[in-house]
């Protein structure tokens, strides 16, 4: 198990990633120098990119390679995702999982119904239980990153595009068929498509957890 001391590193390494790979344009130099810092999560983002999930011609051997095989938008995607990972690895790995399983189900119904950038439908999902995986307030942890304002905005509570859509997948996560209802009607989606995408980001998530398992 990590002490306080390592677990407070491991955060500021986190963090210091996040700030930098959410920016509009991100260094891929400072977030090379940043993983750099912490082996374990260098590892990770290696493993995950050589994974089957990529169908790479070569294997990747460093995190600038990576990068720049992976692009702006897909690394922002995926290393918001190792990282967030990294950092919850002394919680339940359900909270882990469900975030993953949140994240694709946002990504795949904002790419239906066009409300809103998937990447953004994507972080959006990620992010939904970073409270519970820090011990932190919302609210700190959103001002403390370089989000975009709608999903900032949805995370703490305001009734956006985004926001609504979460709101689908928590009634459709806790079997409340009648707010299920309600907030497909809302956010344009046909409400029998949902037992699908669900199944879907679930193995989705599955496939993740296989290519990033130590």
């Amino acid at each position: 198990m990590m002490s306080g001391k390592d677990v407070s590193a491991n955060y500021n390494i986190v963090v210091a990633i996040l700030s930098e790979v959410l920016r509009p344009q991100f260094s891929f130099d400072r977030l090379t120098a940043h993983f750099e810092l912490d082996v374990s999560l260098t590892y990770k983002l290696l493993k995950f990119i050589n994974s089957s999930l990529f169908q790479l011609q070569e294997q990747v051997g460093s995190i600038k390679q990576a990068l720049i095989y992976l692009g702006e938008e897909e690394a922002r995607k995926f290393i918001a995702l190792i990282a967030t990972a990294h950092i919850a690895q002394e919680k339940p790995a359900e909270l882990v999982r469900m975030s993953v399983v949140r994240a694709r189900m946002c990504e795949i119904i904002t790419g239906r119904t066009k409300a809103g950038d998937t990447d953004s439908g994507f972080l959006l999902g990620l992010f939904s239980l970073i409270d519970v995986i820090l011990n932190k307030s919302m609210e700190d942890i959103v001002l403390s990153l370089p989000l975009m304002d709608e999903i900032k905005e949805a995370l703490l509570g305001y009734k956006n595009s985004l926001f609504h859509i979460m709101q689908l997948i928590k009634a459709y996560e806790s079997g409340s068929w009648y707010n299920t209802q309600r907030f497909a009607n809302v956010v344009q989606i046909e409400e029998k498509v949902m037992p699908g995408i669900y199944q879907e980001a679930l193995e989705w998530s599955a496939s993740y957890e296989t290519a990033t398992v130590s």
